[in-house]
């Protein structure tokens, strides 16, 4: 919880930094940063939360590469995402609203960071092209992707040749589709990449448990609904999915 400052102006204010030895990993392709807040609940609304890209080591004040709406008077569920980029740290940052009266609570914080197996970092690499980013977030075009590699396995399966158009669908991006294993990396891929996406979409409250036998999740999340302290810095509700190596 935090208040805002009585004189005018949005202060910009860090909540926490991402840790540099997980961001420096080329195989972290996403993190998503889930929550729920709320303003004071009445007046006007100020407050927001946003990621930004560090200039260089001891300056934050980079791009803004991920933010939230301006906070309601009632709880509601949000979700930051952004791609890291190699070398690069990122810092949380928030506004409460200045005049007087300004407050934001936040509830249940909780970051996902997706990483890849060796293999399939060498396919994600190529999807991180600003013009490919966009295909993952389409269901319609990853159907269509999906049914792609499958039909392509299949002439290979069958020992036929593969159509030609369907091919240069991958071709073009620098896959080589008469490679069996490449076809499956990139089918793996769309469906970690799906799978995580899904779960921005589950509000950022208590999860159900879960079978470490069955799941690539893993939720050392407390049961607590309490506001977080401006003095802290440290999340106690913390999820991270791990994709096996390949």
């Amino acid at each position: 919880h935090w208040s805002g400052p009585r004189s005018t102006g949005h202060e910009e204010r860090i909540w926490f930094r991402f840790m540099p030895l997980i961001l420096g990993d080329d195989r972290v392709h996403t993190i998503q940063f889930k929550c729920q807040f709320k303003d004071q609940g009445w007046g006007n609304r100020k407050g927001k939360l946003y990621v930004r890209e560090d200039k260089n080591p001891s300056n934050f004040q980079g791009e803004v590469v991920a933010q939230t709406p301006i906070a309601e008077h009632h709880k509601m569920n949000v979700t930051l995402e952004f791609q890291p980029k190699t070398g690069k740290n990122y810092t949380m940052c928030f506004v409460v609203g200045g005049g007087g009266g300004h407050e934001l609570f936040v509830y249940n914080p909780c970051i996902l960071t997706l990483v890849y197996g060796r293999k399939i970092a060498t396919v994600a690499a190529q999807f991180q092209k600003k013009s490919l980013k966009p295909i993952l977030k389409n269901p319609f075009v990853v159907g269509l992707m999906k049914t792609t590699i499958a039909s392509l396995i299949r002439s290979l399966d069958c020992g036929e040749q593969q159509d030609e158009d369907l091919a240069s669908c991958f071709t073009k991006i620098g896959f080589d589709t008469t490679k069996k294993d490449i076809l499956e990396t990139i089918m793996d891929f769309v469906d970690t990449c799906v799978e995580f996406q899904s779960s921005a979409l589950l509000p950022a409250v208590a999860h159900p448990e879960l079978d470490s036998n069955d799941s690539d999740y893993h939720d050392d999340s407390s049961q607590s609904d309490e506001s977080f302290s401006s003095g802290s810095s440290n999340l106690n509700d913390e999820m991270e999915m791990d994709v096996p190596n390949f």
